[in-house]
């Protein structure tokens, strides 16, 4: 008897983690409150196989390690319940971004240490949320193993011994149903891919890839410029402006298009209304770190990751302008080395920079006014010309920032974000959008402030000012909340607002952050041709051009997930190739969508718009032959 109990499974604990995995995985389609389809019963189905085949894998192993030692084999159920943590969080993030707990790694930790203290710092979680994700590191091995000897208990009032050979037969058997259900896909519903559904399956890919639709190129992506050519191309620039107004740049952490209205943003609306904006605006990524990449260089947003790894000199906006004799005063309420942004904008050792001044205070609100405050006090005691002011402003991240005591006019307002919550109704997002729409509010307040002191210095008139956003943000307007995972109208496009001096507001149809130099350069200068240098051009510029490229990021690779908008269609595809530019001469095409980020499903329509969009990435991106 003694020895069936020591050769019996504990299947109960098993049992248990198979059906955690499985309504993890099924929640998210009842959760959508949608008509329960087909296609939805052999999702159901696909996670029940997939589930079985990840925890029959996990007990083979289990029983391997059991008979090699019993304390690694507890401490394998302690890190297994890690592993379900994993699952869990993994379900979070797709029910509040609409994306997987891979690409948020990709993007929040980086490569190293130092980048995870980095990002968290950046990303402004609140201290309960902070706690929990603690407490939950640190107990949930403690509570497997806890829950793994009562279950065992039980399991030996009613013992059965299941053996590695059965496991792995077991394995194949769900192996084998898998690609069953996806060739079932292909024939019985032919125009269905899992794309969207995929992130939400226990393994987060199906067996099978789905049918891609692939375009290929005439040839592979243009080569990134070199560095010694760009730097030589600016030494050799001998053109110098007549006057050197002072410039002023701020970049707003997720600031979306429509929220520049009256009510949020009075300041910055009568800005836009008396000054030059364009029609259409676009963020050239929906995430920061690539958004100052464009912003500062000019240059392509698939180009960063080269420009990150092996650039050391900086903005080449920014180095001629100190050619030029400006002084360059960065205050950043951000975290500037996120993804190592300090070096890739500002140089090694942040050469460019005369002045950088990055604030610590706990409360980007606090952070914002400090970095106001140290503006005008900076102004004070420099010349009324010949510098270059750029703010690096956060109250509109992450948990949304305003002072306690502020007059918000949004009422009711959210007073954090519950990140624990599977489940946010209507209301719920309309108080977190309450709170966004405050902070947003409350930093206006700041502008109003400092626009009025520019005027009593009597230094507003001849400033060329530029406000934009990093990106924008989502509010469950197509499935996700924040940024960083679509390539939509409500992550892309941005306030772009340019006062400058002696240019009356015209007709530009669409713009994006690789123009904001460019235009800055060009009102200077009265020259248009900086192609050397960049691949953005000025708004005024005959040679503008009328297609903006945005991309989703890739970790610290190339990203590959782009879209091109002609300022009515976007077309979203992804390039493969692999990550280097001279291999990359395939596009995999996922969508065509209208200005309402609608999906244009007429076939002939459809066609003529993708030889559209591929004509323009002919004609921009590649490598001429």
């Amino acid at each position: 008897m003694k020895k069936k109990v020591s050769e019996t499974t504990n299947y109960f604990f098993y049992f248990f983690s198979w059906i955690l995995i499985i309504a993890l995985s099924i929640s998210h389609i009842f959760l959508q409150k949608r008509t329960f389809s087909k296609i939805d019963f052999l999702f159901i189905i696909y996670a029940v196989f997939q589930s079985l085949l990840e925890v029959s894998l996990i007990m083979f192993v289990g029983k391997w390690i059991k008979k090699v030692s019993r304390p690694i084999y507890t401490a394998f159920i302690g890190i297994l319940f890690l592993f379900f943590l994993i699952h869990l969080v993994n379900f979070a993030i797709i029910r509040l971004m609409d994306t997987s707990i891979m690409l948020a790694i990709d993007l929040f930790f980086g490569t190293n240490l130092k980048q995870i203290f980095v990002t968290l710092r950046a990303i402004n979680l609140n201290m309960f949320t902070k706690i929990i994700a603690i407490f939950a590191f640190l107990s949930l091995p403690f509570l497997g193993i806890l829950l793994y000897r009562s279950t065992k208990k039980l399991s030996e009032k009613l013992p059965i011994a299941i053996r590695k050979r059965e496991l792995f037969f077991i394995a194949i058997i769900a192996f084998s149903s898998l690609i069953l259900i996806d060739i079932a896909i292909d024939l019985f519903v032919p125009n269905y891919s899992f794309a969207s559904d995929q992130k939400k399956l226990p393994l987060g890919t199906t067996i099978l890839s789905q049918t891609a639709h692939i375009h290929s190129l005439s040839s592979h992506l243009k080569i990134p410029k070199k560095e010694s050519e760009v730097l030589k191309n600016l030494e050799q620039s001998i053109i110098t402006p007549a006057k050197k107004p002072n410039i002023f740049l701020f970049v707003i952490e997720s600031f979306r298009h429509d929220a520049v209205q009256p009510k949020i943003v009075p300041n910055l609306f009568q800005l836009k209304k008396s000054h030059i904006s364009p029609l259409k605006s676009l963020s050239n990524a929906n995430a920061t770190h690539i958004s100052w990449f464009c912003i500062f260089h000019s240059i392509f947003p698939h180009y960063w990751s080269s420009y990150m790894h092996d650039w050391n000199s900086g903005s080449a906006g920014l180095r001629l302008l100190k050619k030029w004799g400006y002084k360059t005063h960065i205050f950043s309420s951000a975290e500037l080395s996120h993804f190592n942004s300090n070096t890739t904008l500002f140089g090694t050792d942040n050469e460019l920079a005369d002045v950088l001044v990055e604030f610590s205070e706990t409360k980007p609100h606090k952070r914002d006014k400090m970095a106001f405050q140290a503006l005008k006090k900076t102004i004070k005691n420099h010349p009324s010309e010949g510098n270059v002011f750029c703010l690096f402003l956060d109250s509109p991240h992450s948990e949304y920032s305003y002072p306690k005591h502020f007059p918000a006019p949004f009422s009711p307002a959210a007073k954090n974000i519950n990140y624990l919550r599977f489940i946010i109704t209507k209301n719920g997002i309309e108080k977190i959008k309450n709170r966004y729409f405050n902070s947003l509010h409350y930093l206006d307040s700041l502008f109003g402030d400092f626009f009025s002191f520019l005027q009593e210095k009597d230094l507003y008139k001849e400033a060329i000012i530029v406000v934009t956003g990093d990106h924008g943000e989502e509010f469950f307007e197509q499935g996700s909340l924040f940024h960083i995972t679509h390539l939509n109208s409500y992550q892309t496009e941005v306030p772009i607002i340019f006062k400058i001096p002696n240019r009356d507001s015209s007709y530009i149809p669409i713009a994006s952050h690789i123009d904001i130099f460019p235009t800055i350069i060009h009102s200077l200068t009265g020259k248009e041709d900086f192609c050397s240098l960049f691949d953005g051009t000025s708004i005024f510029s005959s040679k503008h051009s009328p297609y903006v490229m945005s991309v989703a990021q890739n970790g610290q690779n190339i990203p590959l997930l782009f879209s091109l908008h002609d300022g009515d269609h976007r077309f979203i595809g992804q390039f493969q190739g692999g990550e280097h530019f001279e291999t990359i001469r395939n596009v995999q095409v996922l969508s065509v969508n209208d200005s309402q980020d609608r999906a244009i499903i007429d076939e002939p329509r459809q066609n003529q718009l993708e030889n559209h969009f591929f004509q323009a990435l002919e004609q921009m991106f590649l490598e001429v032959r």
